[in-house]
């Protein structure tokens, strides 16, 4: 049995954890004797944040797979897991406990927005409903864990993924509390992604369970504002419900439902348009993050560079937009990133800043409203919010590095209102300039297009 508890004070015996609640919520999970009169173990789990647990599975070892959200910034975690730290905001966390109620792993799940998780259960399937969103998990006979839940991230991790983007654009969704479904696997100990996805629309979404078919196929069910959700094969093919107007501000919301396989991937591809073959690594990572739309052509096979910003020599293979770097040394889907070319440039041409810089400020009719990064002081909004947001913001174009500024094009010679990123350039016309042609022409063949 597991549930969440606002108690100062736990009646239960010993914690086998010192992780006593502090001024928040703390979960606790608490395992009884098959007559129900003793316990088994009875312990604490949380930070000094806000730690709700929704549900808990068993797997066919006694072990227990408990799945909530955490608000706190130390909430316990084990070495080797996927995602040791907090992403931001409020995310998701699972823990595996043995059957004897030791920790067994214990990781974060989220990026720099709100994330939810709520239920976990094993075999058939159940669900939960939590404070922020709903989300369920489901634990395979070798002990893969599948979680499911609604992210307000941009930034969520993602891998193998389905839908890698977060599409949520709709104005309220924020403050309903929801954004896009995701569906997460983790590996038997959590180190690593078997795949993790986004799923949904325009208009959000509110994933509330999960379960597991006898062939390996991921049912998922909850619910939709987006009239562009994904469907193949649909019973209903149109979002036709109407929801009460003070819950989601008239939007329609209808259930969805939906059968997920994890059919087998493709890992090289020769692209005859440019010449080059893209492969391992790093073409599961450009397929995974966008591909051709995001990344364009190869423009190069890869090869070994030094990096100028840490004189690290790293695999790498250039795009048209990007440059992605191999870094073998971290689990998927970190083992590749995206190489940080806007900064390189920016200290190339504004070694003492770019000139006229305005930070953007929100007006009533803004697309992205204006978001404050405290880690580079720098603002983003508008039409650039919304581009970096729906082209994967932190982890594929980083932190904004200047406010907007006036530059002149090199490609229109037009002046273009730009901000510069960690790992692009985007112009207030919702397009990235081709970092990865202008870098590789100027580093490799001593010409400036």
């Amino acid at each position: 049995m597991m549930l969440f508890t606002v108690q100062s004070e736990f009646a239960g015996g010993q914690p086998h954890y010192d992780y006593l609640p502090a001024n928040g919520n703390d979960a606790f999970i608490v395992r009884l004797n098959p007559q129900g009169n003793a316990l088994t173990y009875a312990t604490y789990l949380g930070g000094t944040g806000d730690d709700i647990a929704y549900s808990v599975a068993l797997d066919p070892a006694g072990a227990a797979y408990v799945a909530g959200t955490t608000g706190s910034i130390n909430f316990p975690t084990t070495p080797g897991v996927i995602q040791p730290k907090p992403g931001g905001g409020q995310d998701v966390f699972v823990a595996k406990l043995s059957r004897n109620g030791r920790l067994v792993y214990s990781t974060y799940l989220g990026g720099s927005d709100d994330d939810g998780a709520v239920g976990i259960f094993y075999g058939n399937g159940a669900s939960g409903q939590g404070r922020e969103s709903h989300t369920a998990i489901a634990v395979d006979a070798q002990g893969d864990a599948y979680v499911t839940g609604s992210t307000l991230s941009a930034d969520f991790p993602t891998y193998r993924a389905l839908q890698p983007n977060y599409r949520s654009g709709r104005p309220s969704s924020k403050e309903a509390g929801y954004g896009n479904a995701f569906i997460t696997r983790l590996n038997p100990n959590a180190s690593a992604f078997v795949y993790s996805t986004y799923l949904g629309g325009s208009g959000g979404e509110d994933s509330r369970a999960i379960a597991l078919g006898a062939d390996g196929d991921v049912y998922i069910a909850g619910r939709t504002w987006s009239s562009d959700f994904p469907t193949k094969h649909p019973l209903q093919g149109t979002n036709i419900g109407v929801c009460d107007a003070k819950a989601c501000d008239s939007v329609e919301v209808d259930m969805f439902v939906a059968r997920i396989s994890d059919p087998p991937r493709q890992y090289s591809h020769y692209f005859s348009e440019t010449g080059h073959t893209v492969s391992g690594s790093l073409y599961t990572y450009w397929d995974e993050h966008g591909g051709l739309a995001q990344f364009g052509y190869p423009l190069s096979d890869a090869f070994s560079e030094r990096s100028p910003l840490d004189g690290r020599w790293y695999l790498v293979q250039y795009f048209e937009y990007a440059e992605l770097e191999l870094h073998p040394e971290n689990p998927p889907p970190y083992n590749v990133e995206v190489a940080q070319l806007g900064s390189i440039e920016y200290r190339a041409r504004y070694p003492n800043g770019a000139p006229n810089q305005q930070p953007f400020k929100s007006d009533e009719y803004g697309s992205y409203p204006a978001r404050i990064f405290s880690e580079t002081g720098k603002t983003v909004g508008g039409s650039i919010g919304a581009y970096w947001q729906a082209h994967g913001g932190l982890i594929t174009l980083g932190y904004p590095i200047s406010e907007e500024f006036p530059e002149l094009s090199a490609s229109d010679h037009i002046i273009h209102t730009v901000q510069y990123f960690e790992r692009a350039i985007i112009r207030d016309d919702g397009r990235a300039q081709r970092l990865g042609i202008a870098y590789y022409w100027q580093r490799y063949m001593g010409v400036t297009p």
